[in-house]
């Protein structure tokens, strides 16, 4: 299901990258689409701390900076 042509952002392509799908986010579906797929979306720092924590639990030194420009 991997690698279909669709649009990813640098958060949706390290989620892909690790096998984790969007639906495993704690956050809203659509909100989490638009993570993974909307280059021009800037999460509010309550989203970005939700999806972070999300990666930090599973084990990745990840930081927001990783993926979003502050």
């Amino acid at each position: 299901m991997f690698g279909i042509g669709k649009p990813r952002t640098k958060f949706g392509s390290f989620m892909d990258k690790h096998g984790y799908m969007q639906g495993d986010l704690p956050v809203n579906k659509n909100t989490a689409t638009r993570l993974c797929g909307d280059e021009e979306y800037d999460p509010t720092p309550e989203v970005r701390s939700k999806a972070i924590g999300f990666l930090r639990r599973k084990g990745h030194d990840v930081r927001p900076d990783d993926f979003w420009p502050e």
